[in-house]
């Protein structure tokens, strides 16, 4: 399997993952912001429009960006492995890891049965409970966990002669 299909499965089983809430509720804030400037737009008149631009803070502008996980990064971690992150153990195995908003990756020698197997085992330990489970499917497998409010989903792929991790907590 060629690496951007592996991209490509990684991504879609993030965004499965995150399910409705963490994916539809930005389109659906921005929705509503449509709709707000709309008809702030129809009640307003036009010299207020003209100087809304330079009532939002530069630093609110410039702090937009950030707010977007890089996933390119993500999919290609190169910074030191942590060895816990948000309280989820990092394998020992890790060789290589990298943090955006909400998401740690993590490459490691390990295959996706070692990886599924190890986060098993010790979010069970934690007091995690399993909330989804998809078991190595021969290039990728999927956990996700819930605690008291807090939702943990582990996504495995295979990457070359070791696994890619995906750690996304909400």
């Amino acid at each position: 399997m060629s690496r951007i299909s592996r991209v490509l499965l990684l991504l879609f089983l993030v965004v499965f993952a995150l399910a409705c809430n963490f994916v539809t509720q930005p389109f659906n804030d921005a929705q509503d912001a449509v709709e707000t400037v709309q008809s702030l737009a129809t009640a307003m008149p036009f010299e207020t429009l003209q100087a809304l631009p330079s009532a939002i803070p530069q630093e609110t502008l410039e702090a937009l960006p950030s707010a977007i996980p890089d996933f390119e990064n993500l999919a290609d971690p190169a910074g030191a492995p942590l060895t816990e992150w948000n309280g989820i153990p990092i394998m020992s195995s890790a060789t290589s890891g990298t943090e955006s908003t909400g998401i740690y990756s993590f490459k490691a020698d390990a295959t996706v049965t070692d990886a599924f197997d190890y986060y098993k085992a010790e979010m069970e330990a934690l007091g995690w409970n399993e909330f989804f489970a998809m078991p190595d499917t021969g290039s990728g497998a999927l956990l996700t966990y819930d605690k008291e409010d807090r939702l943990v989903t582990i996504t495995i792929t295979a990457d070359g002669d070791g696994v890619l991790v995906f750690l996304t907590y909400q």
